[in-house]
């Protein structure tokens, strides 16, 4: 169980068990599909498109187009992506950032989290040593601004 199992079942079993066990495993998956769409605030029929200063993120083609051309983003960059625009202007701490991004496990390190962030400034910021979107805040997290910001820090 400390290695991320949900569930075990030791032989023999009975087949009745194991059909509601998988029945249970099926409805906790179909549960987290419903949070995750909550936590990326978007439904399947509202726009997969946002915007922020210059730049243009399409959820569908997962690419955003940026200072620095086309990029293709990936499963991980889009899902902290889509949080972080669905609670703009919203601190948001590293350990909320690694439970919704990586379901937090023990071998997941605030440096995950920092190393995104590096790369989103890379990608998205006019000025990544002088960031206006994505701003850390320290001994909480960051916060994204949909529109410029100067940081303090």
């Amino acid at each position: 169980l400390t290695y991320g199992v949900d569930d075990y079942l030791t032989k023999p079993f009975s087949l009745d068990e194991f059909l509601l066990r998988v029945d249970r495993l099926l409805k906790r998956a179909s549960w987290s599909h419903s949070n995750e769409v909550i936590a990326s605030g978007l439904s399947e029929n509202e726009t997969h498109v946002f915007s922020f200063g210059g730049n243009q993120i399409d959820f569908a083609t997962m690419t955003a187009t940026c200072k620095t051309g086309t990029v293709h983003l990936t499963e991980q960059e889009a899902k902290l992506l889509k949080l972080f625009l669905m609670n703009p202007g919203k601190p948001l701490s590293r350990e909320k950032l690694l439970q919704i991004g990586w379901g937090y496990t023990k071998g997941t390190t605030t440096r995950t989290v920092d190393n995104f962030i590096v790369r989103f400034r890379k990608y998205f910021e006019d000025n990544p040593k002088k960031p206006s979107y994505f701003i850390s805040i320290r001994s909480i997290g960051y916060v994204f601004y949909a529109d410029h910001r100067s940081n303090k820090e």
